[in-house]
């Protein structure tokens, strides 16, 4: 697994040396103090840094390019080293065979290519962004990373945050498409490929997933086939037939990915973190014990917004002797993207109608109420307040475009396009603490052209999904699995007394001194500071402290905020 960072100048002139300095010590700051790779040429600076292997093989040079992946780009056919698709892209020549390339890939991945002859480079991210990449103009100076800390470390350039883009962050959980917190800072959106010219930047769309066509009705051929891509993606990212790591929920997304790991491996270690007594617990136990997987299990009082990859990075390092001396334990089976991508979830039958029916004004609306998203407008300065009318509508319209042949797909593709891959972001930006490699076969993109051609209205609230999960192995459907409201539910019986994950269950009100300890902190960063009425959130954060009120959406907002770095005065 590989991190990268870079910096180019533009007009070819030599990057100087305090520059070059700068960037090797945010690199360092940002990847545990260490280099695996670091070349000079001309007016280019390279850097990565490898996790864990000895020999580095996601990087490629050649008397003419040098080029630097992090993930598996996969657009070989066959079982084989992720190093001989690195060296397929570091020969091509011409960028149209880069571009032609990027569109056979299938897996999840971002990278980097240096041409030495025309002294510029390609940065690239995979056909749904999930990878993220990002890169920052300044003057002369394109700057680039697989790793958004690497910005906030590097000195010499400046970081304000846009406030357009905290309030999606607030309101979302994410932003939207090419955006980050900060202004100038821009992250590649999905199936695009960037070029640096002496004269600025020119962008490749190489992949569109709303050009695909959309079936008019499917057989049980179309539900077949999807079933054997799925198969196909998972065997092509196999290490190993003797033994796998995989997380294992109560739900349906990892038993799918279990249930067919478990046919080509001999052992399946699988890993559950939930609280005590709950479905996703108890079911995950029963599908275990059903299908003879090796289970480990931990259990907390509540568990809210945590480092999966750290969670499972030190379950595995517990269980260190259960595990085989060959079993990779950096590479890890996970189910995300599964039940947007598969299940619709989200995906609202009277939002899908107003789309149908050309009211996105009424359909924004409803999918605000289902989803509670609003802005915490009271804690806002007055100033910023007003500016916020209107702000996330106007964003989410902007984000709703469909395919040309069924206008309700907008909000499907809005999903895929940003939930999806934002999802992953803080994983990926903590892969060097944690060293954990997600295997993710539901955003497969060879699997995911099969979904796409499925109509809406065959895939709503896991309607598709059951039909294609019938052609698992029996052992998967003989315990019960934790379903989403309102979507199809299971057919087996479930054990009594056990908690629902989407059940509104009302806590008893406590004190909160860890929580108001960390507003303490907050309200003395910049953000907080340029942003917040500190007089309201410190109202609401002291009746929180001695638990007089509940807020914990609050102290959920305040982590966002927390995450954003600036480096400069507004």
């Amino acid at each position: 697994m590989t991190v990268f960072a870079g910096i180019i100048d533009q007009t070819g002139q030599q990057i100087p040396t305090a520059t070059q300095s700068a960037t090797i010590a945010a690199f360092k700051a940002s990847c545990q103090q260490k280099i695996s790779f670091e070349q000079t040429n001309e007016n280019c600076l390279l850097l990565s840094f490898h996790i864990h292997e000895t020999s580095d093989n996601t990087i490629k040079l050649n008397p003419d390019s040098v080029t630097i992946v992090a993930g598996d780009p996969i657009f070989r056919r066959s079982l084989g080293e992720v190093s001989q698709d690195i060296a397929k892209l570091n020969a091509a020549a011409e960028q149209p065979e880069l571009i032609e390339l990027l569109a056979q890939a299938k897996g999840v991945f971002a990278g980097i290519k240096y041409d030495k002859n025309s002294c510029q480079i390609s940065l690239f991210t995979d056909k749904s962004g999930i990878r993220p990449v990002y890169y920052y103009q300044l003057g002369n100076l394109f700057i680039f990373s697989s790793l958004l800390s690497f910005f906030e470390n590097l000195s010499f350039v400046p970081l304000e945050v846009e406030f357009d883009n905290l309030c999606e962050q607030l309101g979302f959980s994410y932003i939207f498409g090419n955006k980050t917190p900060y202004k100038k800072l821009k992250r590649l959106d999905s199936g695009e490929c960037l070029h640096t010219t002496s004269d600025g930047l020119t962008i490749d769309k190489y992949w569109d997933w709303l050009k695909l066509p959309i079936k008019s009705n499917i057989t049980e051929n179309d539900v077949q086939e999807a079933y054997q891509s799925f198969d196909q993606a998972i065997k092509i990212r196999l290490e190993s037939d003797h033994e796998s790591i995989a997380f294992l929920s109560g739900g349906l997304d990892s038993r799918a990915i279990c249930s067919q790991v478990k046919k080509h491996v001999s052992n399946l270690h699988t890993f559950n973190f939930s609280t005590q007594r709950s479905q996703d617990n108890e079911f995950a136990k029963l599908y275990a014990e059903a299908d003879h997987l090796t289970h480990h299990e931990k259990q907390f009082d509540t568990l809210s917004f945590p480092n999966w990859g750290q969670l499972i990075a030190d379950a595995i390092k517990d269980q260190h002797e259960k595990l085989h001396l060959s079993t990779n334990r950096n590479v890890v089976w996970s189910g995300d993207g599964g039940s947007v991508a598969m299940g619709h979830v989200y995906v609202y039958p009277d939002v899908m109608d107003a789309l149908k029916r050309g009211d996105r004004k009424w359909a924004i609306e409803r999918y605000f109420e289902k989803r509670k998203v609003l802005l915490p407008l009271r804690y806002f300065k007055k100033r910023f307040a007003d500016k916020t009318v209107g702000l996330l509508e106007q964003s989410l319209n902007s984000q709703l475009t469909a395919h040309a042949d069924e206008p309700c797909s907008s909000m499907y593709h809005y999903l895929m396009n940003n939930t999806v891959q934002r999802h992953l972001t803080a994983h990926f930006e903590t892969i060097c603490q944690h060293q954990i490699e997600y295997l993710l076969p539901f955003v497969d993109s060879d699997f995911l052209e099969k979904i796409y051609a499925i109509p809406h209205s065959e895939m709503i609230h896991h309607k598709f999904y059951m039909r294609w999960f019938k052609h698992f192995p029996q052992s998967s459907r003989l315990t019960p699995w934790q379903t989403y409201p309102e979507h199809e539910e299971c057919p087996l019986p479930s054990p009594t007394g056990l908690s629902y994950q989407w059940d509104n269950v009302a806590q008893p009100l406590k004190t909160n001194k860890t929580d108001f300890d960390f507003y303490l902190e907050v309200k003395k960063s910049p953000v907080f500071k340029r942003f917040f009425n500190p007089v309201q959130v410190g109202i609401a954060m002291q009746l929180h402290r001695f638990g007089l009120k509940d807020f914990s959406y609050m102290v959920n907002m305040l982590k966002q905020i927390n995450q954003f770095k600036e480096t400069t005065n507004s």
